[in-house]
C-alpha cells in the first residue's frame, strides 16, 4: 500500500497594520494626549506627550502597530473619543487617524 503524504496547507500570515497620528491644529495638546491615555492605557503621560508633538513636528506618527481587527478597534476608539473641550472652545470632530498595512 502505498504511503501518502499529508502536508498541512500553508497559511499566510497577516501583515501588521499601523495606526498612525496626523497633526491637525484643531485639537488641543491636552485632548490629544488623554485621548492616547484612554485608548492606550499602557502609555504613560510622557510618551503620549512625546507623540502627539512628533505628529506636529512631523505631520504625522506611528502610534501602534498589530493586527488589523485590532487596529480598526483602536483607530474606531480614537474617532470617537467625544468633544474636545480643552482648547477653550468645543470641537466636535473627529481627531485624524489613518491605519494602512506596514510596509
Amino acid at each position: 500500500m502505498p504511503q501518502i503524504e499529508l502536508t498541512a496547507p500553508e497559511t499566510k500570515k497577516q501583515p501588521p497594520y499601523g495606526l498612525w497620528l496626523l497633526n491637525d491644529d484643531v485639537h488641543s495638546f491636552a485632548y490629544v494626549v488623554s485621548l492616547l491615555r484612554k485608548v492606550f492605557p499602557r502609555y504613560d503621560q510622557q510618551k503620549c506627550k512625546q507623540l502627539v508633538m512628533m505628529a506636529h513636528e512631523q505631520q504625522e506618527v506611528l502610534i501602534w502597530s498589530g493586527a488589523l481587527e485590532h487596529g480598526e478597534l483602536k483607530r474606531d476608539q480614537m474617532l470617537s473619543g467625544g468633544p474636545d473641550i480643552h482648547g477653550g472652545k468645543t470641537v466636535t470632530t473627529p481627531v485624524r487617524v489613518r491605519l494602512e498595512p506596514m510596509p
